[in-house]
């Protein structure tokens, strides 16, 4: 059977979780808008950003662990896939192409599955994507256009 697949429950969680997606995507564009125009060096930049990627994504998975409570959706598998689409469209939003790091999470997670951990492989991706995103968006060049 597909592991992935978790019911309508869950589909719900994800579609009601885009409106707290946009809310914590304008929070790190206005964010990142404002340390941009603040910064003295790149190095300060970087450093201003990854807290605020950090607690943006913290903020958006809160607000997707409560709908996934409120719809009975599952919990591991909804937070993994809601999360891999949340670092997705930060990517796309601020100019990175999502491509590259999509294939490169779903790479991870067929390393996983392969392994014998299909539980473990969309968590995987969504580790792999986190990791990317967190490097390509503390980058000042991902927000000059944003």
């Amino acid at each position: 059977g597909y592991g992935w697949y978790t019911g309508p429950a869950t589909a719900a969680a994800l579609a009601l979780s885009v409106a707290a997606a946009t809310g914590c995507a304008a929070l790190f564009a206005a964010g990142t808008r404002r340390r941009l125009a603040a910064s003295r060096a790149l190095d300060d930049f970087a450093a201003g950003t990854r807290p605020l990627f950090a607690a943006v994504t913290a903020l958006y998975a809160t607000a997707l662990v409560g709908l996934l409570l409120l719809t009975g959706g599952v919990l591991p598998t909804g937070l993994a896939l809601g999360c891999l689409l949340f670092q997705a469209r930060l990517l796309a939003v601020h100019g990175r192409a999502a491509g590259p790091a999509l294939g490169a999470a779903c790479a991870a997670e067929a390393a996983a599955v392969a392994a014998g951990l299909p539980g473990a492989g969309l968590a995987a991706a969504a580790l792999a994507l986190l990791v990317h995103a967190g490097a390509a968006l503390s980058r000042a060049s991902a927000h000059s256009r944003a």
